[in-house]
């Protein structure tokens, strides 16, 4: 399979992207400007892996990794979106300044919805399509609370958003599954103490997902690491209200 894999210099997208390499797959790992390669380094020479960077607040640098992976595949057939930034970790939502809301939703919201449409051609040609993009844990709207408010707020947006995808494509007559995950409560530096798994463990779920050995069918958009249902007996649009 050809996979692209975002936020993948550090923490699950890093470790994604070595699980799927180690498989034998083709994977275009998408980093940040400035932080070289990360935990990638000690696979830097696998001949199977492409590590492209690209600021995921900047359109022109999306379309730009879009451009260098047309140019080295004909398809593409996963996106597993896992970038994901955490600002204002300790503060309330009263207290947001407007540039660390506006990064998370370029980066957790915004950047899935484009990179998505930016390689759909690509993705088209694939007879096995998957969207994959990592959100967080809400199972009804009485969840949402003060902890963490503008991330959360902006990743229930992405998993509306998956949502919306899957029945766009299915409008459009597009064989694609499509997920928005929620990889667990990892031990990363996001989610520092309230971790309870390692990514590794999280990344292999997700590769499970990806290659279709859960989820075959997508009968659930809003699942987590296992394939388990987050909203369990509900589905569509109906899912989030």
């Amino acid at each position: 399979m050809n996979i692209l894999v975002t936020g993948a210099g550090q923490g699950l997208g890093a470790c994604l992207a070595k699980a799927l390499v180690a498989q034998g797959h083709t994977v275009f790992a998408l980093v940040r400007p400035g932080h070289g390669l990360g935990a990638l380094a000690a696979i830097a020479q696998a001949p199977n892996l492409t590590v492209l960077t690209a600021d995921l607040c900047r359109p022109e640098e999306m379309a730009a990794a879009r451009a260098a992976v047309g140019a080295a595949v004909t398809r593409l057939d996963a996106i597993a979106n896992v970038a994901g930034v955490l600002l204002n970790k300790g503060g309330l939502l009263t207290e947001d300044r407007y540039a660390d809301l506006e990064t998370t939703f370029r980066v957790n919201t915004l950047a899935p919805i484009y990179l998505n449409n930016l390689f759909l051609d690509l993705m088209q040609r694939s007879t096995q399509a998957t969207f994959l993009t990592v959100c967080s844990e809400i199972r009804t709207l009485d969840d949402v609370g003060d902890w963490f408010p503008a991330y959360c707020i902006s990743k229930a947006a992405t998993t509306s958003y998956c949502f919306a995808l899957r029945a766009t494509l299915q409008r459009q007559n597009i064989a694609a599954r499509v997920f928005a995950v929620h990889p667990g409560r990892m031990r990363t530096a996001m989610g520092g103490d309230n971790g309870e798994i390692d990514p590794e463990e999280s990344a292999q779920g997700l590769l499970r997902i990806l290659t279709g050995e859960i989820q075959p069918d997508n009968t659930e958009v809003y699942i987590d690491y296992h394939g388990q249902p987050m909203l369990p007996g509900r589905g569509g649009c109906d899912a989030l209200r």
